[in-house]
């Protein structure tokens, strides 16, 4: 069983009398970071580049269906994008190909 969150509103309700006029949007700040990480800054960018390097994986695609993206042991669909399609990733294997070859080429003439 996992643990209850904290009350964060019972820490609004103790903090309010120290709090004047604009000092209350501070407790806003925690939603605002975890929108910024959630849906600007952190997990649509690191998404999209793990899926470019790993989406034809099974292995990670098993680990992306398994694993909650944000918060332990929640997982939020929103946030979740779907693996990148095998299209996308044939390319990279490709390219991936070449480069292995051109890196053969020089071992093979010595």
């Amino acid at each position: 069983p996992l643990p209850p969150p904290p009350n964060l509103d019972r820490v609004y309700v103790i903090c309010v009398p120290s709090l004047h006029g604009a000092q209350h949007l501070a407790c806003l700040s925690p939603l605002f970071v975890t929108s910024l990480l959630a849906f600007v800054s952190g997990i649509p960018i690191l998404e999209r580049q793990a899926d470019k390097k790993w989406g034809s994986q099974q292995a990670y695609r098993d680990y992306k269906a398994k694993v909650p993206v944000l918060i332990p042991f929640l997982h939020t669909p929103g946030l979740e994008s779907p693996t990148a399609p095998l299209e996308e990733t044939g390319d990279m294997e490709a390219q991936a190909g070449a480069v292995a070859e051109a890196l053969e080429e020089p071992l093979n003439q010595q």
